[in-house]
């Protein structure tokens, strides 16, 4: 959502008001700035979000976590190459 310039921080709001009604086990955020915000918003409706750790690649984190029949939503701006961690969650091929 990096790419939506002076929009980017309320569509991150609209964000995480629809993350807050569809009340997720948890939310992995990634980037700063808004997604702090987010992540705020989040935990302050008594969510479970944190930060993706440092140093850590995404997708470890991520499958660490999973459970079968989870299902992962993957969002956030093609600046940070999410693309790629949502085909290798979805066994597709990086291009």
């Amino acid at each position: 959502m990096a790419e939506l310039g002076d929009e980017a921080a309320a569509w991150h709001d609209r964000v995480a008001e629809q993350v807050i009604r569809l009340g997720p086990a948890k939310v992995i955020g990634i980037g700063s700035g808004h997604m702090d915000r987010m992540l705020t918003t989040i935990t302050a409706a008594g969510l479970t979000a944190a930060k993706a750790s440092e140093g850590v690649p995404l997708i470890e984190e991520i499958t660490r976590v999973l459970k079968p029949g989870d299902v992962v939503l993957v969002k956030g701006a093609n600046a940070l190459g999410l693309e790629a961690v949502a085909r290798e969650l979805a066994g597709m091929p990086t291009p």
